[in-house]
């Protein structure tokens, strides 16, 4: 039969079991395809919506919808939210133009027991307040979690079990009493424990972190970098800020060893012994896998050199205790270590030591110095040398006595002084300092 399309459409009636109109039905996952966005389907009714290994999710299998997915054909981007359906969620499915062939996931059903973990709280919010009415809450699979309660308060839990908390009461980071894991909000109401994966069968170890920011959005040679790194693991806290010519870092090491640098002639820092020569280049899907190791065999990082630092100033606190200072030009060296031995001052440069006010050295043992140099002591007043035994005065050559006039220059040290930038910058106008 052969319509015109003045005559409208066909109609057929009284069957809307068989069309589908304006229904709903709630099934089972049984199989996801993450390619597509789409998944097979058991429904209650015991029907199958599906496809097989061979049209691999693109014929029968239901669409899952997102809540925010877009396309922008001016700058050809996409962007939007992806969240993978599991195996075993329940889920709501309508029908695209109530069509039986067109089904589409519209949402997920509850799972979750009551009586086993409070992901949803404990009484009815009304009993709660505006507290509970306004939380949120996401806990995915792996049992990372985002909660914020009505307050703005919130927690954000990792599966490695390392958390960030923001809470309006003052919390404590002592070892003794600190909060801890087991002070979180999402608990197991069987054991009361926070809720977390398997720690006996999961693969799951401590996270290595690393931010890094710089001053312009591309990857640059001439950018300025700021990098935030942390290995759990090792226990290494470090951050770092570079230019082509400057380097300064700070942090603590694997061994419990607190250091300050600064290299103003390179940004190459010296590669510490449990660190590899080269790193593994890879992303965090591992879909791509293949296809990324191809791309970076074809795009390598430039090859690591040995650094040749020149210049460096070095603050360091180690374990123990041990303090240094040590500063490296091109006239010398110079180290001041504060050990269990003492105070040891070790330099190739010249030493001044200017006060404004005496200089006292108490000593309950020996005081020598060594030079082979002259030692001058220039005063213009008296030169007194006083001891309880003896004075002696040993020399290959004749000692001579001369009277003469001693001037000794003053020192100020008003250059040395601190200044507010208040009093060299804006000249404290508007009340302004900085």
């Amino acid at each position: 039969m052969r319509l015109q399309s003045s005559l409208g459409d066909v109609k057929y009636g009284g069957r809307e079991d068989v069309d589908n109109h304006g229904k709903l039905v709630i099934g089972t996952v049984t199989r996801v395809y993450d390619k597509n966005g789409s998944a097979d389907v058991m429904l209650q009714s015991g029907s199958f919506m599906g496809d097989n290994q061979i049209t691999n999710g693109i014929v029968n299998s239901c669409i899952q919808l997102e809540n925010f997915s877009g396309y922008d054909e001016e700058t050809d981007t996409y962007y939007g939210d992806y969240t993978p359906l599991q195996v075993g969620q329940r889920v709501v499915i309508a029908f695209i133009g109530s069509e039986k062939y067109k089904p589409i996931i519209i949402g997920n059903l509850p799972t979750w027991n009551k009586n086993k973990t409070n992901v949803n709280p404990r009484i009815d919010a009304y009993g709660e307040g505006a507290g509970a009415r306004g939380e949120s809450c996401r806990v995915n699979l792996d049992q990372s979690y985002s909660y914020k309660n009505g307050n703005g308060e919130y927690e954000e839990v990792e599966s490695s079990c390392a958390f960030t908390v923001g809470k309006i009461h003052k919390m404590s980071d002592h070892r003794e009493d600190g909060f801890n894991f087991q002070d979180l909000t999402l608990r197991n109401k069987n054991t009361n424990k926070t809720i977390q994966h398997d720690l006996h069968t999961s693969l799951i170890v401590p996270f290595n972190y690393l931010r890094v920011t710089k001053d312009t959005v591309k990857d640059s040679t001439k950018a300025k970098y700021n990098r935030w790194y942390h290995d759990a693991q090792l226990g290494i806290t470090r951050y770092s800020q570079d230019t082509p010519n400057f380097l300064f870092t700070t942090g603590i090491d694997e061994d419990q060893n607190f250091e300050i640098r600064v290299q103003p002639k390179t940004y190459k820092r010296l590669r510490r012994d449990n660190e590899p020569r080269v790193y593994d280049r890879r992303t965090l899907r591992k879909s791509e896998s293949k296809i990324m190791k191809k791309f970076f065999e074809e795009n390598p990082n430039p090859e690591m050199i040995p650094p040749d630092i020149e210049e460096f100033t070095n603050f360091r606190m180690e374990k123990d205790g041990t303090l240094s200072i040590f500063r490296q030009t091109e006239k010398g060296q110079t180290k001041l270590s504060f050990t269990d031995e003492g105070i040891v001052l070790e330099t190739s440069e010249d030493v001044d030591l200017k006060t404004e006010q005496k200089v006292k050295i108490q000593a309950n043992k020996d005081v020598e110095v060594n030079t082979k140099g002259d030692v001058n002591l220039n005063s213009e007043k008296s030169i007194n040398l006083s001891a309880n035994e003896r004075i002696s005065l040993n020399a290959p050559k004749i000692v001579q006595y001369k009277e003469v006039n001693v001037s000794v220059g003053e020192y100020d040290s008003e250059s040395m002084r601190f200044k507010d930038p208040g009093e060299t910058g804006t000249g404290n106008k508007n009340g302004l300092e900085w």
